[in-house]
C-alpha cells in the first residue's frame, strides 16, 4: 500500500498537535472529510465496467480566534492502479489555507485554495453535498484535441492571496457574494511555485434577490498563461460562466454556461461552449429524483465538435451522512472514444463524516 508522503505525513502531525494545545477557550478546530466509491458499467468498451475507490478527503479546519482561521484538506484521489503488490493512488495536499476577517465584508486568504469558479468548484467533490454522482462536465476534465493533454478549462486550484466576502446591500437581506484572486494558477511547477511568471487572475460574483428567496445569479471568470496549453504549450487562456439556481426544500434548479478561449493547434483562436440545465425533486425528504441535459462544443465556428449528454438519476438520504446514488447517462460519439451514442449506468456511495 502506498504510503504519505514524508512532507504531507508531517502535515498531519503538526496540525493534530497544534489542534490539541490550542487553548480551548481561544479556538474551535475540527476534523472532517467524506468519500465516494462508485461502480461505473458502459455500453461502449472505452469505459470498462469497474469500481472505483474515488476519493477520500480528511480536512482540519481551526478558528484560532474571532478573525484567524487555517483549513488543510488531505486528498487521496481514486482511479487507482492494482497489481498482486500494491495499490496505487494519488494523495495530495488539496487546501492549505490561512484566513483573515477584517469584517464580514472583507476576508482575505492566503495559501493553496481552490479556485472560485461556478456553482461547483469551490465544492470540491464533495458528493454528499450534490444529487448527482459527478458535478456536471463542464468541470471536468476535457480534451478537444487528442494530441494534446486532457485538462480542465480553467485552474481547479490556484496558489496565491484572496480577498472574498458578502455585502447585505438592502434592508431587506438581497446579499452580494463575491472573491478576487491572483495566484500560479497552470503555471505552477509540481511544487507549486511558478514555472512562467504569469500569475493567474480570477474573480466571481453571485447575487441573492430577498424578493425571490432561493434565488442565486452568478458570474465567474478566469484567465492564465496555461504551460501545457489546450492547443498550444505556454498559451494565453480565458474562462469565463453564468449561474443560475433556484432551489427550496422541494425543487433545485441549476443552469451554467461557460465559453473557453484558446489556441487550437493549428494556431488559429477558438472558443468551446458548455452548457448544462439540471432539475431535482425531493420526495418524503430523502428521495431525489434528477436529471441533466449538457451540450458541449469545442468550437462555436463548427458543429463538427458537439456533443451532447443526458442523465436520469436517483439520490436517496440513507441517512444525514450517507447517500446512495444510482444513474443512466446516455451520450452522444464524443472525444473520439465512441462511432456512435453509448450509455453509462453508475452507482456511488457518498458518506460526510
Amino acid at each position: 500500500m502506498k504510503t504519505l508522503p514524508f512532507s504531507i505525513h508531517r502535515c498531519l502531525v503538526i496540525f493534530i498537535v497544534c489542534a490539541n494545545f490550542l487553548p480551548a477557550e481561544e479556538s474551535r478546530h475540527a476534523l472532517y472529510g467524506y468519500s465516494q466509491t462508485d461502480l461505473k458499467a458502459s455500453s461502449n468498451s472505452a469505459f470498462p465496467s469497474t469500481f472505483l475507490q474515488r476519493r477520500v478527503n480528511l480536512i482540519g479546519d481551526i478558528f484560532v480566534d474571532d478573525r484567524v482561521r487555517t483549513l488543510v484538506d488531505i486528498e487521496f484521489e481514486g482511479d487507482a492502479s492494482h497489481s498482486s503488490q500494491e495499490q496505487i493512488g494519488t494523495i495530495k495536499l488539496s487546501r492549505a489555507w490561512g484566513e483573515y476577517t477584517m469584517f464580514p465584508e472583507l476576508k482575505i486568504r492566503v495559501g493553496k485554495m481552490l479556485t472560485p469558479f461556478g456553482l461547483y468548484n469551490v465544492v470540491h467533490d464533495f458528493s454528499a453535498t450534490y444529487f448527482p454522482i459527478d458535478p456536471p462536465p463542464m468541470y471536468l476534465i476535457q480534451q478537444p484535441f487528442p494530441t494534446r493533454p486532457a485538462q480542465r478549462f480553467f485552474g481547479k486550484y490556484f496558489t496565491g492571496i484572496e480577498a472574498l466576502g458578502t455585502y447585505d446591500i438592502n434592508a431587506s437581506s438581497s446579499q452580494l457574494e463575491y472573491s478576487l484572486g491572483i495566484g500560479n494558477g497552470r503555471g505552477a511547477q509540481a511544487d507549486g511555485s511558478d514555472s512562467n511568471n504569469d500569475k493567474c487572475i480570477l474573480a466571481r460574483i453571485a447575487y441573492r434577490p430577498s424578493f425571490v428567496e432561493g434565488m442565486q445569479v452568478g458570474m465567474s471568470w478566469y484567465a492564465d498563461r496555461n504551460v501545457n496549453g489546450i492547443g498550444v504549450p505556454n498559451d494565453y487562456e480565458r474562462s469565463s460562466a453564468i449561474d443560475v439556481q433556484y432551489e427550496n426544500s422541494k425543487i433545485q434548479i441549476q443552469s451554467e454556461m461557460m465559453t473557453a478561449s484558446f489556441t487550437d493547434t493549428l494556431g488559429n483562436a477558438r472558443r468551446a461552449l458548455i452548457t448544462y440545465c439540471q432539475f431535482a425533486y425531493t420526495l418524503f425528504e430523502r428521495i431525489t429524483p434528477y436529471t441533466s441535459y449538457t451540450v458541449t462544443n469545442y468550437n462555436i465556428k463548427t458543429s463538427n465538435l458537439f456533443f451532447e449528454r443526458f442523465h436520469i438519476g436517483i439520490n436517496i438520504a440513507v441517512t444525514g451522512h450517507l447517500f446512495i446514488k444510482t444513474e443512466i447517462q446516455f451520450h452522444s460519439a464524443e472525444d473520439e472514444k465512441a462511432v456512435g451514442d453509448f450509455q453509462i449506468i453508475q452507482g456511488s456511495v457518498a458518506i460526510a463524516f
